[in-house]
């Protein structure tokens, strides 16, 4: 496919197998998921743009049991608040979201039970002003988001700041987070923290680096990139075979020992 311009509700519908398109336009009045993957993967490889005029958001999302594959540059033009509210979504390949103004919140604003699954993986490169996962949904949603590869940047990772309690898992298990901290504002049904290998790098002094979130090491171990600041994590964490790594200068100081 060539260039594409969505400019209503039904948003974009991906039939199934692999689609692709070199470039799509998103009406930015659009309130609801642009892409319904039925069944496969649905990858945008093209450069997505988020028109002018309407609400200053941005929402993606599957309404289908495919998953959707952003691997091309992002432009959301000033839009406040970008969301991925239901299904499978992937940014991956060489996937640029460069947007620092804006905030990314994994989870949907309207009613449903639907479950949401984010990933970054590859070589993406997603910088955003913060990272929330759970939205003003009314209904309790299943959540998880994978750090599998590429890179992360935004001032604080938020574990969950939805409306409704909901189950949360959060995987570390490749690429590098840039963050300040990494907290959770809401309660959750369940929350599991897992570093597996992902980089977690500290962009500033913190004295709750993790803030009141327990994390679990897994076999391929958690790993603190201090760069020249000094973080506390006052949290327990749970699990030596993977052991921990703190990298470069600054001092990373633990209420105890992994156990």
């Amino acid at each position: 496919m060539g260039h594409i311009v969505v400019n209503n509700a039904s948003g974009l519908v991906i039939a199934g197998g692999v689609a692709s398109a070199a470039s799509v336009d998103i009406g930015q009045s659009l309130n609801a998921d642009f892409a319904n993957v039925a069944s496969g993967a649905g990858t945008l490889s093209g450069t997505v743009t988020r028109l002018t005029g309407g609400a200053n958001s941005y929402v993606a999302g599957v309404a289908g049991t495919g998953t959707l594959v952003l691997s091309g540059q992002q432009v959301l033009n000033g839009a406040t608040v970008a969301t991925v509210d239901r299904g499978v979504v992937v940014y991956g390949g060489s996937a640029q979201l460069n947007s620092p103004t804006t905030k990314l919140i994994e989870g949907s604003s309207t009613a449903t039970t639907s479950a949401v699954n984010l990933s970054i993986a590859d070589a993406a490169q997603i910088v955003v002003s913060s990272l929330t996962l759970g939205g003003t949904n009314t209904s309790a949603q299943a959540i998880t988001f994978n750090m599998n590869g590429g890179s992360l940047t935004a001032g604080t990772i938020n574990l969950f700041g939805g409306a409704t309690a909901s189950a949360v898992v959060a995987n570390f298990n490749g690429g590098v987070a840039t963050i300040g901290s990494l907290t959770k504002t809401g309660t959750p049904t369940s929350l599991a923290l897992n570093l597996n290998g992902g980089v977690l790098q500290a962009s500033a002094n913190s004295s709750s680096f993790l803030g009141g979130v327990n994390a679990t090491i897994g076999t391929n171990g958690a790993k603190f990139d201090t760069q020249a600041n000094n973080v506390t994590i006052g949290s327990t964490l749970t699990g030596t075979t993977g052991g921990l790594t703190k990298s470069r200068v600054g001092t990373l100081t633990l209420a105890g020992p992994p156990s």
